[in-house]
């Protein structure tokens, strides 16, 4: 049940993360982004399954893609999504209060994307 759970979440993560970026500004992306950076911090702290949460580290690191964005907005979007990668890389470690510290991290540098347009 876990595992179909899991590939359900993950497909919709996909599909979601594609469809929805296409019709949205760049506010709206780092909006995307954001919840699904609180999604991955909700199911850290669940103890979530270590692939669930990957898929939503993922998502955020794909909605990145998404922004087309002036110089300033470009190198804050860098830093933010290297916050990301950070956070995947501890929890992957199986550091996850590291990787909650790096969400935070990533948060924050996602609101100061969003100050960039």
């Amino acid at each position: 049940m876990k595992l179909l759970q899991s590939a359900l979440i993950a497909l919709t993560v996909f599909f979601g993360s594609i469809s929805s970026a296409f019709a949205v500004g760049p506010t709206e992306v780092v909006d995307m982004i954001q919840g699904a950076i609180a999604e991955t911090a909700q199911a850290i702290e669940s103890d979530a399954d270590k692939k669930e949460v990957l898929a939503l580290i993922k998502k955020a690191k794909k909605l990145a893609k998404e922004i087309n964005a002036n110089d300033d907005a470009a190198a804050k979007t860098q830093r933010a999504v290297g916050s990301l990668k950070s956070a995947s890389a501890a929890y992957k470690k199986g550091n996850t209060e590291k990787a909650l510290v790096e969400l935070k991290k990533a948060e924050e540098r996602w609101e100061k994307v969003r100050g960039a347009f």
